[in-house]
C-alpha cells in the first residue's frame, strides 16, 4: 500500500498521498524488529514469526522503504531497505524461485538495491540466489526449469512460475527495470541515493 501511495503521490503530486506514504514509512520503521543486522516484520500468519519475500516480507517492506528513502532522503529507511536485504539473503535456501514470494522476487529488490546505491555486493548476493533457483531445478522433457512456489508443478505465470523467474535472471544479465513496479508504470525514476 505504502508502495502504491508513494508512486500517486510521485504520478500527480498531491500531498496528500505523500502524507498517507510517509504515514505507511513511519509506521514500518516503527514496528521493524532487528536482529543481528537483518529487519523483519511481524506477520499475522502463526505458523513462522517471519516473511521475508516482495508479497509479505522483507523483500516487499524493503522495495517499499528503498524508494521512500530516496523520494525523502532520510536515511533511515535506506538503512532499514539494507538491513531487509540481509534477511532475504539469509533466508535463500528455504524460498521458492517464485517472483512473488520467492528467489526471483528477492533477487529483484537486491538488484534494486545495487541500482541505488552502486554497491556490487548486492548485485553479487542477486547473482547467488540464481544458483539457488538452479538447485531447485524441475526437468520437463530434457529442459531444466524453475518450478511454481509449490515445487511441485511447472506453470508459465508471473508471480508464482517461470515468467518472473525469467524476468529477474534477463534483469540480472541484461539489466532494466524491476517489471511492474509503480515507477515503471508512472514513469518516474527512483532518485539515486548517495
Amino acid at each position: 500500500m505504502g508502495a502504491f501511495l508513494l508512486a500517486v503521490a510521485r504520478a500527480t503530486g498531491d500531498g496528500g498521498y505523500a502524507e498517507q506514504a510517509d504515514a505507511a514509512a513511519r509506521t514500518l520503521a516503527a514496528v521493524a524488529e532487528v536482529e543481528d543486522g537483518a529487519a523483519h516484520w511481524p506477520t499475522a500468519d502463526t505458523g513462522r514469526r517471519y516473511k521475508t519475500h516482495w508479497c509479505s516480507g522483507s523483500s516487499g517492506v524493503g522495495t517499499f522503504l528503498l524508494r521512500y528513502g530516496q523520494t525523502s532522503g532520510e536515511q533511515r529507511y535506506l538503512d532499514l531497505a539494507a538491513q531487509a536485504a540481509e534477511a532475504v539473503s539469509r533466508a535463500r535456501r528455504h524460498a521458492s524461485p517464485a517472483q512473488c514470494h520467492g528467489l526471483a522476487g528477492d533477487g529483484d529488490f537486491l538488484l534494486d538495491l545495487a541500482e541505488a546505491t552502486g554497491e556490487d555486493r548486492y548485485r553479487e548476493a542477486a547473482g547467488g540466489l540464481v544458483a539457488c533457483i538452479h538447485h531447485r531445478h524441475a526437468l520437463r522433457d530434457g529442459r531444466r526449469l524453475a518450478p511454481d512456489e509449490t515445487g511441485t508443478a511447472v506453470v508459465a505465470d508471473y508471480a508464482t512460475g517461470l515468467s518472473g523467474v525469467l524476468a529477474f535472471h534477463l534483469r540480472l544479465r541484461h539489466g532494466g527495470p524491476r517489471l511492474w513496479q509503480p515507477a515503471l508504470l508512472t514513469g518516474h525514476s527512483p532518485v539515486a541515493a548517495h
